[in-house]
């Protein structure tokens, strides 16, 4: 009955423009075409309108990062994926916990296209921006995987290493930051 209740969102949203709930009748509309029809263009075009018709509502980044994933996942369009990761991080840099999982996103982008530089930026936005954070600390390490085992280059590995033992000192992180440390410098 996905038709069906598409029709009867779509006929909510004409009869009541100004209702509370028409952010997420547009909301449901988007997930019916993304989840139940796999109508990937569809889905990012009703995604998109929920992100510039509603754009402080809480399904708004939602619906981006829901965009970028269809981008990079099913329509294999990896560049629009990143574009609209970034997206989220210069419109919404508030909402940290969303920015830093889009900006991972963009970074394992990055990665998967071998572009090590790329992603290391990436990684390290969020370091930057949004420091002492759960997602601060998964970008630095990953930016010492990639510099000690895709770039070589053990010495920025220990530089972001060091970072990790010195801005996480009581997590397991910063312990592993350590015992990584030890197996460099021998």
């Amino acid at each position: 009955e996905y038709n069906e209740a598409t029709a009867n969102f779509r006929q909510f949203l004409k009869q009541f423009p100004e209702h509370r709930f028409v952010a997420e009748a547009q909301y449901r509309i988007a997930a019916i075409a993304d989840q139940n029809f796999n109508d990937w263009t569809t889905a990012i075009g009703e995604y998109e309108k929920v992100v510039t018709q509603h754009p402080t509502n809480v399904y708004t980044i939602t619906s981006l990062l829901r965009v970028g994933e269809i981008q990079a996942t099913k329509l294999r369009q990896e560049e629009e994926a990143i574009a609209t990761y970034n997206r989220i991080a210069s419109e919404y840099p508030d909402s940290t916990v969303q920015v830093t999982k889009a900006l991972q996103r963009a970074g394992k982008l990055y990665e998967k296209s071998k572009e090590y530089e790329e992603a290391i930026a990436q990684y390290m936005v969020v370091h930057e921006k949004y420091p002492g954070t759960d997602g601060a600390l998964a970008g630095l390490e990953k930016c010492a995987t990639l510099y000690e085992k895709r770039l070589k280059m053990r010495d920025k590995a220990v530089e972001v290493l060091n970072l990790i033992v010195e801005e996480f000192p009581d997590s397991k992180n910063a312990k592993k930051a350590e015992k990584r440390l030890q197996k460099l410098k021998d």
